[in-house]
């Protein structure tokens, strides 16, 4: 076969692995959300820590969904991926990207539907991406994205956390 296609090889990689490497990187915890499902894979000197690999079935369908809820909520109906991709963002501190959108219009921003009409977004830019840190809001019973990542990284042998904060002190 690869005489066929004029191959001479093929390299088989875990994307988690790959990504790190391309920032340069040996150790960290590398998460990766596709459509339905969330992995948090923790890497130690370029070696992915399989039994500590977290799988959350939460990811970018559920938020697509979320957003269209909250847009059916406001009176309109169409898909919403495209949208999602564009617009929405994850918020630092969401308390205060909430206030913040709650006071002014720095927050919104318009998107032309297929048909030319235009609909604004505002908080819904950040609350869609936050329910993969409070999946309540989804109404599913799943730890947050935070919490589980947390027990990823403690989970991970050797220890990353450890070899983190001594990296960090270098």
């Amino acid at each position: 076969m690869f005489e066929t296609f004029n191959t001479p090889c093929l390299f088989v990689g875990m994307q988690a692995v790959l990504s790190l490497y391309s920032s340069g990187q040996l150790t960290g915890l590398m998460m990766e959300s596709g459509d339905g499902v969330t992995h948090a894979v923790p890497i130690v000197e370029g070696s992915p820590q399989t039994d500590a690999i977290l799988r959350v079935d939460l990811a970018g369908r559920d938020l697509t969904e979320y957003l269209m809820k909250m847009i059916n909520e406001r009176g309109y109906s169409f898909t919403t991926e495209d949208m999602k991709e564009k617009l929405c963002y994850v918020a630092l501190d969401f308390a205060a990207e909430s206030s913040k959108a709650a006071s002014s219009s720095d927050v919104v921003q318009s998107y032309k539907l297929p048909d030319g009409q235009v609909i604004d977004l505002g908080s819904e830019r950040f609350s869609c991406p936050e329910a993969l840190f409070q999946p309540s809001l989804l109404e599913m019973d799943q730890l947050s994205l935070l919490g589980d990542l947390y027990y990823t990284y403690i989970k991970a042998s050797p220890p990353l956390h450890v070899i983190n904060f001594v990296s960090s002190l270098l």
